[in-house]
């Protein structure tokens, strides 16, 4: 695995980490390489993402067919919806 990338999944402290230290982002990928719906924090990204103005793409590793509840009842509220 490629050492910039890690291992394990994004942390929401790590993902504000990100934004704090990089304010003018305005769009991210969040997915390569993983399944972004087996992340237990991804309710918290995204509500992150959505109060501070950054659009979130999920274009690879998005299979809604492993969404928890949770995380598919922030999608539409935090204006999540491009998937690949």
């Amino acid at each position: 695995m490629h050492e910039v990338v890690g291992r394990g999944f994004l942390k929401p402290e790590n993902f504000e980490k990100i934004l704090d230290e990089n304010p003018w982002l305005g769009e991210i990928e969040i997915a390569n390489y993983g399944e972004i719906f087996l992340n237990p924090g991804l309710p918290e990204i995204l509500k992150c993402a959505h109060e501070r103005r950054v659009v979130l793409r999920a274009e690879t590793g998005a299979n809604l067919n492993n969404v928890k509840e949770e995380a598919l009842e922030c999608l539409v509220p935090c204006n999540i919806y491009n998937f690949g």
